[in-house]
């Protein structure tokens, strides 16, 4: 369950021609691909040419991985990006979402299975052999701050704001936590067999707390992370029957 699915799920009941997520395990380039243009692996720098193959989408989610985020490059590349999707995609909204502060995350972790430490050592080694450091954890994780303050600055520029588009800032994911069962231990049916990318419980969470938060006014989203999946469903009102923007969100 991810937030394409709901969306289409919802949409189809008017247009059952609808479609927008991949429909198999694919790359961007290939047709069963559709309109998800997100790759592993990608880097900040990677997001204006992945905004080109979003040319067709109405609705599209902006997030890349945080370790490879220098700030200065990050910022560019996010305001590229989303100066390619204004020029070129009328009536859209564009969420931008902060990936999660993996640093703070790491010191949470604990009963790893070796394979899981190989696999991260492996992907992830510039967080993975610094996990023993608090220091350097701490620096990491004040730069993974920076980061996010800049994807929330470039996301409200009043440039990225007009009748027929909008950019807003989801922080569903900006004081994400470990989950952990009963016992307190890390509760890894969250994740997937490499103990790092979500599982589909993961996703299906992730994909509510977007919902809820793509539904809740500029200025009083939820940036608490909820692990139960759906125990939380936001729906229109009659007060409040749009997807929330700054531009209808009221005064800010």
């Amino acid at each position: 369950m991810i937030l394409p699915n709901i969306v289409v799920w919802c949409a189809q009941v008017f247009n059952p021609q609808l479609y927008g997520y991949a429909i198999g395990n694919v790359v961007s380039r290939e047709r069963a691909s559709r309109f998800n243009v997100g790759e592993g692996s990608a880097l900040t720098l990677d997001m204006p040419y992945q905004a080109r193959g979003a040319m067709m989408s109405a609705l599209i989610c902006v997030i890349i991985g945080p370790w490879r985020n220098f700030t200065k490059v990050h910022r560019r590349s996010l305001y590229k990006t989303l100066e390619i999707l204004k020029a070129h995609i009328p009536r859209a909204l564009v969420n931008v979402m902060s990936t999660p502060n993996i640093p703070d995350i790491v010191k949470c972790i604990n009963n790893l299975p070796l394979a899981c430490e190989a696999t991260h050592i492996f992907a992830c080694h510039y967080i993975a052999r610094r996990k023993h450091d608090p220091q350097q954890l701490q620096d990491l994780s004040k730069a993974m701050r920076k980061v996010q303050e800049i994807d929330e600055e470039v996301a409200n520029l009043q440039e990225f704001q007009s009748d027929d588009f909008a950019v807003v800032y989801q922080p569903l994911m900006r004081n994400w936590y470990t989950p952990t069962n009963r016992k307190g231990n890390t509760d890894y049916r969250y994740f997937g067999p490499d103990c790092f990318h979500l599982s589909q419980l993961g996703h299906a969470a992730v994909a509510n707390m977007l919902w809820n938060n793509m539904l809740q006014p500029v200025g009083a989203k939820d940036d608490s992370f909820h692990p139960k999946a759906f125990e939380v469903f936001e729906c229109p009102s009659e007060e409040r029957p749009y997807l929330a923007t700054r531009g209808n969100s009221g005064k800010i």
